[in-house]
């Protein structure tokens, strides 16, 4: 293991298979691997009261005398530690023992504090503080792999009640026409969209770096978000965003063990909790139009000195970031909750909710995890928004960044091309893709 790999987006069975093999490689017998695995546990529960996450040799002397004492294989400790070692999981540097990379970390207290739920101990308190700390990159992914380790209810029960309380005095976002009235005329002044012939592997290039640029200054923010208060605004939208990343791991890991309406509840809540934070997002950013049009304004001025122009450049600016912020909003729900697995009742909450934004989160869906162009659905979509110009740009823009990453027959482009009304002329021919359905 020479890199962190299967972080947050991966379900806990793979980071499982990644330390057994590292195990393996190591050349550590199968019969050890087992108390290597409670070792690694019961030292993850002792760094937890650790500041820093790293003890120092006297804390690992303390920890191995009581180790020795409550375990059979605690006799052969000293040969666990090296073999621990050797294989990356554990690192001695400095004075200090701790683990290697800090996914290990999250990973094996989980497991402990997992654990620690059946014999009904103070691990429930603790892992009620992660949910309150959702908002931390450490509570979130440690809950990650409790919910892979556990299957107490009360664990998936507390996450969606916290997902209940999260702008729990709006209504969900619809991107109704009315609501969205404040951009169409933005909207409809961008250029037209096309299809243009590109590069299938530069296009996925490019996807990748765009991604690893997010993780960059995403874990620049991690480190000013970790040290925000619970119930500060940024730490209440982190953990809203973790919320939903968190219940998309446990339909992906669970879908085979847990009732239907669990998992159909647990995506509901998530929708919900997305768009009544978009609502709030919607009727804030409209009621401060002026505040942040004039503070746009005075950053352009530095650069610009035509008052007209800069006036036109900073209402741009404006609906621009709230334009795409409510598509990110769309992308980021779909990525995080939706799995082939749970398809069946994401169409059962799209029926049943039949709004604008779900419709675009079904679709999302489907080109993604399907790998499925619903024809049929993408018109009824487009028709059905002829008054919503912002729903009918989203909608093209989630459909044609699937074609410029996924091969797409060149029939089934022409029907694009008829359904959105993307010229036909400009459409790029591809290679079939046998694995995609079309609807």
């Amino acid at each position: 293991v020479g890199s962190e790999m299967c972080i947050r987006d991966s379900y806990g069975h793979c980071y499982q298979y990644i330390i057994y093999q590292a195990l393996e490689r190591a050349e550590i017998a199968t019969s050890v691997i087992d108390s290597c695995f409670n070792y690694l546990t019961e030292f993850a529960g002792l760094l937890r009261g650790i500041s820093g996450r790293k003890a120092t040799m006297q804390e690992v002397s303390d920890f191995r005398t009581k180790y020795k004492s409550r375990f059979i294989g605690g006799d052969d400790i000293d040969q666990i530690e090296k073999a621990l070692i050797s294989s990356s999981i554990l690192r001695h540097e400095g004075g200090f023992l701790s683990f290697k990379y800090r996914y290990f970390f999250y990973f094996f207290s989980g497991k402990y504090l997992a654990d620690g739920l059946i014999g009904g101990s103070i691990e429930k308190e603790e892992i009620t503080n992660l949910i309150k700390t959702l908002h931390r990159e450490e509570s979130s992914n440690i809950l990650i792999y409790i919910t892979h380790h556990s299957k107490q209810p009360w664990v998936i029960e507390e996450i969606q009640i916290s997902l209940l309380e999260l702008f729990e005095a709006e209504e969900p976002a619809t991107l109704s026409p009315e609501s969205l009235s404040y951009i169409k005329d933005f909207v409809e002044s961008l250029p037209d969209i096309v299809i243009e012939q590109r590069d299938l592997h530069n296009e996925r290039q490019k996807e990748y770096q765009k991604q690893d640029r997010i993780e960059e200054a995403e874990k620049i923010n991690h480190e000013e978000i970790d040290e925000l208060p619970a119930d500060n605004f940024l730490a209440t939208i982190n953990r809203l965003f973790k919320g939903i990343e968190l219940t998309g791991q446990i339909v992906r890991n669970k879908y085979g063990s847990l009732e239907k309406e669990t998992i159909r509840s647990l995506i509901r809540e998530s929708y919900d909790a997305t768009f009544r934070f978009l609502n709030y997002f919607i009727q804030t950013t409209e009621s401060i139009k002026h505040e942040v049009v004039s503070c746009l304004e005075w950053m352009i001025s530095k650069d610009e000195v035509d008052k007209s122009v800069i006036e036109k450049k900073a209402k741009n600016l404006f609906i621009s970031l709230n334009y795409y912020l409510i598509f990110g909003t769309i992308i980021r729900i779909s990525e995080s909750v939706g799995t082939r697995a749970a398809m069946s009742l994401c169409y059962e909450i799209d029926e049943e909710i039949d709004t604008p934004a779900v419709s675009l989160v079904t679709i999302a869906m489907e080109l993604q995890f399907l790998k499925k162009i619903d024809i049929k659905r993408i018109k009824k979509v487009y028709r059905g928004n002829d008054k919503n110009p912002a729903v009918q740009r989203i909608l093209k823009e989630i459909v044609i960044r699937h074609t410029y990453l996924h091969p797409v027959e060149y029939k089934i482009q022409q029907q694009l091309s008829e359904s959105l009304k993307i010229p036909s002329g400009r459409m790029r021919l591809a290679s079939v893709d046998k694995a995609h359905n079309i609807g």
